[in-house]
């Protein structure tokens, strides 16, 4: 869904117009309201968070709430909504799943009865700035994006606020019809849940319609982007001083959209966030490009049937047991590495793992007691984190010491475990460690404020205010046994509450026994609540000890935060390095689990893979209860950029054309993790691109067709295509005429094999012995007659096709790969397999017969198709007369 403010109703997307209030409290809300008018406003009321008027109506519609109407006094009845305080987590998503910001308006002071209670917006809360559990998905980034344009240039920053990453970029467009395909690239390895764009910009129509094509669903307008470069630099250093800048951010464009995201976030927290990483750059040469539709067509991440991970490579290879890996994991996915240095490094890991296995399940043992490090120090660093987030953090760096010192002590370390043991090894954050442990009880409060934070010794004046609490209350017990047989009440009982303090509580049947010194406090419907002046002095005696110990836990706890947050940039480290680790044992979890083996990785070369496996179909298959449930067939491949390009696959529907192509493309993208894959053995050159153009699929609301998408994806895979490219082409030209669909899949082929040189070079023998690099390509298709390109380029083509047995007159799937092409489709075999109704199929083989009988247009279109690769200026005339004597055959 494309949600912007345009889209939502008035109070949530423009400055209301709101009425006049007469009320203390209601003057009070529409000062604020007017401050955050594209909000709705949560206004803190005791033990609820209340909305007003039209966000009260906006709020009950998507909370599923009721909407009620109360009395204000002067200010007469008004609609309003609300939701327990400590119940807001709960609603938050459904909010900012719709796309509306949300101010949180909190109390300053304590009600007294007497005084207007103090309020002000402490945060406010967005699809992209949220910080809470509940709100987030645990294993998954949460990116808000910031871009500029300054010109043509587009400016890019992306962070994830919740962890502290910063990614930058710099995209140089010739036209800005341009932007929605990089920022669909830019989508699929950093997923926004936000983007803000500068005020300028609001009612752009082009770039709306950009961002609106590239399925960004949450835009927002700001107006705190810097008006001057300057302001932007100054932004930027004032949070990184020392750091060296990637490329990208010497931009002019990309120093703004920077400085408008650290502004937004200082906006929407309410205070500078201290825990931000340096920025990396997206755009990497060390890293394979996968774009939108490889990604989906894949299925990394998404299945194409409902939407949901599981069935998709990720569901395969995530055996990760930190939130932080499972994030890290995601990452490695969508930029797989393209150096093979870094790549033989993450393989000598995962390879130790697989050979010491115990070693490996003591690892993910001791990984699953972490605590999701990378949240909690955002939390802490932006003042919302709690007691219990410190003691976490506290106990998972001494755990993470406990599984660095195993790790050290274990036989036959490969050097790759160095730059990860040195990344741990952090003493001053375990000092820090060892300091809170000390000094935060084991079971802390959710809040500072409710007191019994720390354990006794921290502070001298802190253990004395407790000792007098202590004193008091025992006083409070004593005199509760002592009233009670005084008074022969045997049910009065000293309560507390909020409002009215400490007092006795007699039920209505005892008022009689009650005690002439007794001072009624409260009347109840079933009781009575009564005072004395003894215990209003020990109640006074209470609560101001209990302030004063409140106001020095408070301060206490905040020093020790502040501390932590000293340390946020080694703690980080260790957090990252956590990450890796966690994704290579769980790579060689998922490797000892399936018996993957570790692939070869060369700068250049053939691809070559024995006995290769689909990952998530063998997964799939394994999984299944099923007492008929068939083992994964495997099968080989091998393609280079000379003698063995292209492979042209035919054969029928569901023998395994598409699993065998994709298989082939998950194999290489999981070699280039640093993985082990599902085969024999594999050989992998480097690649740096893989290109995937699969399946049926439409933009109904972008105007495209299904074949206009094939196409639109097709021209792209063409234009970006390198010898170092890897290229998945499954029925090229199916969604037109069956001559148009054999020209465009002809001339795609024949492209691929000569990088168009065959379209401008009319010696055919030259054509063929130039023998030019190109892309590796695996190449689908029902054209049986594009298998004749074999003959006319035998050094780059070779026809493959899928093994099929007959038995009863039906097709067997063997699903496997044998050389030569393919005799038969199996169409109608095929559709009478599907269940198609007999008269269907009785039609269809009728039909069949009868066009196969007819003038021969089949005939004519493959004959045509044959002079098509004739240079008529040098056949010979024997040559000629063979070529007739063929094509007189075949119209026959």
């Amino acid at each position: 869904m494309f949600v912007d403010s345009s889209a939502l109703p008035d109070s949530a997307a423009t400055n209301p117009t709101l009425p006049d209030f007469s009320t203390p409290m209601m003057q009070q809300y529409l000062g604020l309201k007017k401050q955050y008018p594209d909000c709705i406003l949560l206004f803190r009321l005791g033990d609820f968070y209340e909305m007003f008027l039209d966000d009260a109506k906006l709020g009950a519609q998507l909370l599923g709430i009721v909407l009620t109407s109360r009395s204000r006094g002067k200010d007469g009845r008004i609609p309003m909504a609300g939701v327990p305080y400590h119940a807001l987590d709960s609603y938050l998503p459904k909010l900012l799943a719709a796309g509306v910001k949300v101010a949180i308006c909190d109390q300053m002071t304590q009600p007294n009865g007497r005084d207007l209670v103090e309020r002000q917006v402490t945060r406010i809360i967005t699809a992209g700035t949220v910080l809470d559990s509940k709100s987030l998905i645990t294993k998954q980034h949460n990116y808000l994006w910031s871009i500029h344009l300054s010109g043509l240039d587009l400016g890019f920053s992306a962070t994830d606020i919740s962890t502290g990453d910063v990614f930058v970029d710099l995209i140089q467009l010739s036209a800005l019809a341009e932007l929605s395909d990089s920022l669909e690239h830019l989508a699929v390895q950093l997923p926004p849940s936000e983007c803000i764009i500068s005020l300028p910009f609001e009612h752009n129509v082009e770039l709306r319609e950009q961002l609106k094509t590239a399925g960004i669903s949450v835009i927002h307008p700001f107006d705190g982007f810097p008006k001057q470069v300057k302001a932007a630099k100054a932004r930027i250093a004032m949070l990184w001083p020392t750091v060296d800048w990637p490329a990208a951010l010497s931009s002019t464009a990309t120093q703004i959209a920077v400085a408008g995201l650290l502004e937004y976030i200082a906006y929407t927290q309410k205070m500078n966030a201290r825990h931000m990483l340096a920025p990396r750059a997206v755009s990497q040469n060390s890293s394979v490009r996968l774009d939108p539709a490889t990604v989906r067509n894949l299925e990394l991440f998404r299945n194409l049937h409902d939407g949901t991970e599981q069935h998709t490579l990720l569901s395969v290879i995530d055996h990760t047991h930190t939130a932080m890996g499972g994030r890290l994991l995601k990452l490695w996915l969508a930029q797989p590495l393209a150096e093979a240095q870094a790549i033989s490094t993450r393989q000598d890991i995962v390879e130790w793992f697989v050979r010491y296995s115990d070693e490996c399940t003591e690892t993910q043992q001791q990984l699953r007691s972490l605590i999701d490090l990378e949240r909690v120090l955002s939390r802490l660093s932006l003042r919302i984190g709690n007691p219990r987030d410190v003691r976490g953090i506290a106990e998972t760096l001494q755990h993470i010491e406990h599984l660095n010192t195993f790790l050290r002590t274990q036989p036959h370390l490969p050097e790759a475990f160095q730059k990860i043991f040195t990344e741990l090894q952090k003493p001053a954050a375990q000092n820090l460690a060892a300091k809170i442990l000390s000094q935060i009880c084991d079971d802390p409060p959710v809040d500072p404020h409710d007191g019994g934070v720390f354990q006794p010794g921290q502070l001298p004046r802190l253990d004395e205010l407790s000792a007098e609490i202590t004193q008091h209350q025992q006083w409070m017990a004593e005199f509760e046994s002592s009233a009670r047989k005084s008074s022969g009440i045997s049910t009065l009982k000293i309560k507390f509450n909020q409002v009215f303090g400490y007092y006795i509580e007699v039920s209505n049947a005892n008022l009689h026994l009650v005690p002439p010194d007794f001072q009624r406090k409260q009347t109840l419907v079933n009781a009575e609540r009564f005072t004395t002046p003894a215990l209003k002095e020990h109640e006074q005696l209470i609560l101001s000890r209990k302030e004063e110990a409140q106001r020095l836990e408070v301060e206490l706890f905040e020093k020790l935060v502040e501390e932590i947050v000293q340390h946020i940039p080694e703690i980080q480290k260790i957090a990252h390095a956590v990450a890796q680790l966690d994704c290579l044992a769980g790579f060689a979890e998922t490797a000892i689990i399936n018996a993957y083996a570790r692939p070869s990785i060369t700068s250049g070369g053939a691809l070559d893979i024995q006995d290769g496996r689909h990952p998530v179909v063998e997964s799939s298959l394994k999984a299944s209860r099923s007492a008929n449930a068939q083992k994964f067939v495997p099968n080989s491949a091998f393609l280079d950029t000379t003698e063995h390009q292209l492979m042209l696959l035919t054969g029928p529907n569901m023998a395994g054309k598409s699993v065998f192509m994709r298989q082939i493309a998950l194999i290489t993208i999981m070699a280039h993790l640093g993985s082990f894959v599902p085969a024999t053995s594999a050989h992998i050159p480097l690649i740096d691109q893989i290109f995937v153009r699969s399946g049926a699929a439409d933009m109904i609301s972008a105007g495209r067709s299904t074949f206009m998408v094939e196409m639109v994806e097709t021209a792209t895979i063409l234009r970006r295509a390198t010898p170092s490219s890897l290229i998945i082409m499954d029925e090229i030209g199916r969604g037109t005429s069956t001559y148009d669909g054999i020209s465009i899949a002809w001339a795609i082929a024949e492209f691929l094999v000569t990088g168009g040189s065959s379209f401008v070079d009319t010696d055919t023998k030259q054509r063929q012995s130039k023998n030019l690099d190109g892309p590796k390509t695996l190449f689908a298709t029902h054209y049986h007659e594009l298998q004749t390109l074999e003959a006319k380029y035998p050094q780059k083509i070779h026809n493959f096709h899928m093994a099929i047995a007959e038995k009863d007159g039906r097709p067997v799937f063997l699903y496997q790969i044998e050389p030569g092409g393919a005799s038969h489709s199996f169409g109608i075999a095929v559709a009478e397999l599907a269940g198609l109704p007999d008269k269907v199929l009785e039609t269809a083989k009728k039909m069949i017969e009868t066009l196969e009988r007819s003038d021969g247009k089949g005939a004519k279109k493959t004959s045509q198709l044959h002079l098509e690769g004739i240079d008529m200026n040098n056949t010979t005339p024997l040559q000629a007369h063979k070529i007739l004597q063929e094509l007189l055959k075949n119209s026959s």
